[in-house]
């Protein structure tokens, strides 16, 4: 594989009732989580994507939905390598931020990627601290038009949204979540997720540094982020540098993928 986004379908391949799964290749098998997994993306079909690293191999796990009929059929694979403008992350965090009182907290980068943007991608915590994130509680993403590095999201209007969940927490995977938009101009990327005090969830890479890095948060409850205007918010937008940390997130946004 190289460095990128990879998809396997099974739409259009077969008619059956179908179940799919990626995993690392362990050298047998999977120990860990799925990268990716789905039941139903087209009907009773099943489709996944996952971020890819060159030199990398993965498991795929596909079959039957339990107590569906065997079936027979074909599926697809592609590989979209990123577009250059698209990350800042190096892959691996150093370090987790989080609300000290909890609520829901956002993290942001900015992008100036033109054309259509189909997917925010993101990871939860950190590898280096396990505990630092709940899987399965609430989480949002976003994509906002407008603003700049310097100036922030805070004017910044926002396109489109979508609620998720988080997964793979403290694994530092990046999670592809479908969300659609257009940032021509530049635009922002958001990621939040509901917190208790004492968690993390937002995903550092001390490793780099820019202006592009942004936090939000609300503290007044789980759920409680203003998307529609960011500095509504108990904590309005606050750019990392100017707090003293000199890190970006892993946070990306993905273009030209078919889902």
């Amino acid at each position: 594989m190289l460095d990128g986004v990879a998809s396997v379908t099974l739409c259009g391949g077969t008619g059956g009732d179908t179940k799919l799964a990626c995993y690392d290749d362990t050298g047998g098998c999977p120990t860990g989580g799925p990268l990716a997994c789905n039941d139903d993306a087209c009907g009773t079909q099943s489709s996944v994507s996952w971020s890819t690293d060159v030199g990398a191999s993965y498991v795929l796990q596909l079959g039957a939905f339990p107590g569906a009929s065997p079936t027979s059929g074909t599926f697809d694979v592609t590989e979209t390598p990123p577009a250059p403008c698209t990350r800042y992350d190096d892959g691996s965090t150093e370090g987790a931020l989080g609300l000290t009182a909890g609520g829901e907290m956002g993290w942001l980068h900015y992008f100036d990627c033109p054309g259509g943007i189909v997917a925010v991608e993101s990871a939860y915590g950190s590898a280096m601290f396990p505990g630092s994130v709940t899987n399965g509680a609430p989480s949002r993403v976003a994509l906002y038009a407008g603003g700049d590095p310097a100036s922030g999201p805070g004017s910044a209007t926002l396109v489109n949204w979508t609620t998720t969940a988080v997964v793979n927490g403290d694994t530092d995977i990046l999670n592809a979540v479908p969300v659609t938009g257009d940032l021509q101009g530049g635009g922002w990327a958001l990621c939040s997720a509901d917190q208790s005090a004492g968690e993390f969830p937002g995903p550092m890479d001390d490793d780099g540094t820019g202006p592009e890095a942004w936090v939000v948060g609300s503290t007044t409850g789980p759920g409680t982020l203003d998307l529609a205007n960011l500095s509504n918010n108990d904590v309005p937008p606050l750019q990392m540098q100017a707090l003293g940390y000199s890190s970006l997130w892993l946070l990306r946004i993905l273009k030209q993928l078919s889902w």
